[in-house]
């Protein structure tokens, strides 16, 4: 574990200044900056599983939401495999992974990215962010950074979104409110919804909501009672 760390450590100075070709995985040959986080991310070995299935469902084509972006790994592989006539829509309030995710999307040419500096949850504003690292930012009273905050259902109201095929929701505890606040354009839409889960409660109350608006939920890989990912695919409707 230690040689582990000091070989990343190694790498982050040697190649924070740079652009390196992904090595597998979905965007294998595309650019990644290592300086925006974990070097998983271009050797293509972050969270195999969860990116693999993640990839099967993105369709050429479809309108993809990724809330909660960090620095864009999940946005580059819906960007690439929607193609030029589908539709990424980009949720991350922190400024330094805005930054990457642009700077990402200049790298590998794409044009079918929306990005927008926000934080998604069931009330719009202005409210305080909470960053511990460019991986683990929150919504939080303590927090230090103001952010623009938005309803998924207000945004559909007023004609700045479209119905997504597929969602995906990793926001450090607050997936609940994100779902409470696009109620209405899920439950019309029936997208496939990628989620995290951070904490039991707020498992709980992601996994009982899903089931409520008829979806069926199921772990993608190990996890626990405090911190899993999940996809939720709808059921049909009679």
């Amino acid at each position: 574990m230690f040689l582990r760390q000091k070989i990343s450590s190694l790498l982050h100075l040697l190649l924070k200044d740079t652009s390196v070709k992904v090595l597998s995985g979905p965007l294998q040959g595309w650019k990644w900056l290592p300086r925006s986080g974990n070097h998983a991310y271009w050797l293509g070995t972050y969270e195999r599983e969860y990116v693999n299935t993640f990839a099967q469902y993105v369709r050429p084509g479809s309108i993809i939401f990724d809330i909660g972006a960090q620095a864009g790994y999940f946005t580059l592989i819906a960007s690439r495999l929607t193609g030029r006539d589908g539709r990424v829509v980009t949720f991350e309030p922190l400024p330094e992974n805005v930054f990457c995710i642009r700077e990402h999307c200049r790298l590998n040419n794409c044009k079918n990215v929306e990005i927008l500096e926000v934080a998604v949850a069931s009330s719009s504003g202005r409210r305080t962010f909470q960053a511990d690292n460019v991986f683990m930012g929150y919504l939080s009273k303590e927090g230090s950074l103001e952010v623009e905050v938005v309803v998924l259902d207000e945004l559909a109201e007023q004609n700045q979104i479209l119905p997504p095929n597929v969602m995906k929701i990793d926001v450090e505890g607050m997936e609940y409110w994100v779902l409470r606040g696009g109620e209405n354009l899920i439950r019309t839409s029936r997208p496939e919804i990628f989620i995290a889960t951070h904490g039991q409660e707020n498992q709980t109350r992601v996994l009982r909501l899903l089931q409520e608006w008829s979806y069926e939920v199921s772990m993608i890989g190990r996890g626990s009672e405090r911190n899993a990912d999940y996809l939720a695919k709808p059921l049909s409707i009679v």
